[in-house]
């Protein structure tokens, strides 16, 4: 469970990057995560990325991974790469792809219209957690979905909070000598 709450903190990391330099990624999902030769995550594909400020209609990832006010046509922002990391967060803790076999009009409808995020669609997947840190991976998610942008956590308080976690489990603390 370490490596998933790194690869987490390094995807939130990137994205933090973004945001500290008036960027959006607007297309987080596992396919724009390259995993380097040493085992770290960077956060790659940025044809989607807008600025925070731009008035222009940004290019949209995909469905299945964007935030409800980007599919409705508002304005994206950080807290829209955030709703997508939880998305992400969700499909690496499952190993499946949300929405599989749901076409993208009906996901659409389904995330603005109906609330629906991927544990609609797959309860069996979130219901069994095997460790403290899996359930606070599935808490950290959770968090990312709320409906509202202002209610999501902010990418450096989930920076922070996944590093935390790093470090205070068994197998994080042997990685840092604690």
């Amino acid at each position: 469970m370490i490596p998933l709450c790194r690869y987490t903190s390094e995807l939130a990391s990137g994205l933090a990057y973004l945001h500290s330099h008036d960027l959006v990624h607007l297309d987080v999902k596992p396919a724009n995560a390259l995993l380097t030769r040493h085992g770290h995550l960077k956060l790659a594909d940025f044809g989607c990325c807008a600025r925070i400020d731009n008035d222009e209609d940004p290019v949209l990832g995909t469905v299945v991974y964007q935030a409800p006010e980007v599919l409705r046509g508002g304005a994206a922002g950080p807290h829209s790469d955030v709703f997508s990391l939880g998305v992400t967060i969700w499909h690496m803790l499952t190993r499946s792809t949300p929405y599989q076999g749901i076409h993208p009009h009906v996901v659409l409808f389904q995330v603005v219209h109906l609330r629906h995020r991927p544990t609609d669609h797959h309860p069996q997947e979130s219901t069994h957690t095997t460790t403290t840190l899996e359930a606070l991976l599935w808490h950290l998610a959770r968090s990312c979905w709320a409906e509202e942008p202002e209610d999501r956590p902010a990418v450096s308080d989930l920076c922070r909070t996944l590093n935390a976690m790093i470090m205070l489990s068994p197998e994080g603390g042997r990685m840092f000598g604690l």
